[in-house]
């Protein structure tokens, strides 16, 4: 199966990521979706008992806590039983050395511009590029032109032959 490359256009960009964040919200709290005047909503959250008390984020204050934090790489701000989700940053002109996973992973380009590598092939990345990746396939981000922000998500369900 050969990978699907999209990329949205801008005007859909924020709108995408709205509705991503607010999948996510819904799968973590079983279609229960609280006030918007959570006392929690922001935080990075790490265990399932959490879920309760957390079901919205704000990009940019994730991006400010993952700038503020001693790895401003990566902020993993969701993890329950079948996801984990992160933000994931690169520096214009840095070199992505990640190693393959043993989870499906799913990038979205918030922000920034470089090429990715995959499976012998190459894409472009925008903001709005959306990037499929199947469990351990060796992928990485090169010729980082603008400095790079993902939304990464990773499913924690069991991958057949594992």
């Amino acid at each position: 199966m050969k990978p699907v490359h999209k990329t949205l256009p801008a005007t859909t960009q924020t709108g995408f990521a709205t509705m991503v964040l607010a999948a996510v919200i819904l799968i973590c709290s079983n279609g229960h979706v609280p006030p918007s005047d959570s006392a929690t909503t922001g935080k990075a959250m790490n265990n399932r008992q959490d879920v309760e008390q957390e079901f919205a984020w704000e990009i940019d204050a994730l991006n400010q806590q993952r700038a503020d934090s001693d790895n401003p790489a990566w902020l993993q701000f969701l993890s329950v039983d079948t996801l984990r989700c992160g933000i994931y940053h690169l520096a214009a002109g840095s070199h992505d050395g990640q190693s393959p996973h043993s989870e499906d992973e799913v990038y979205y380009v918030q922000s920034g511009r470089s090429k990715f590598h995959m499976d012998g092939q190459e894409f472009d990345c925008q903001p709005g590029t959306l990037l499929f990746v199947p469990a351990h396939k060796p992928h990485y981000f090169h010729d980082i032109t603008e400095d790079l922000t993902l939304l990464v998500f990773f499913s924690k369900a069991a991958v057949a032959g594992e």
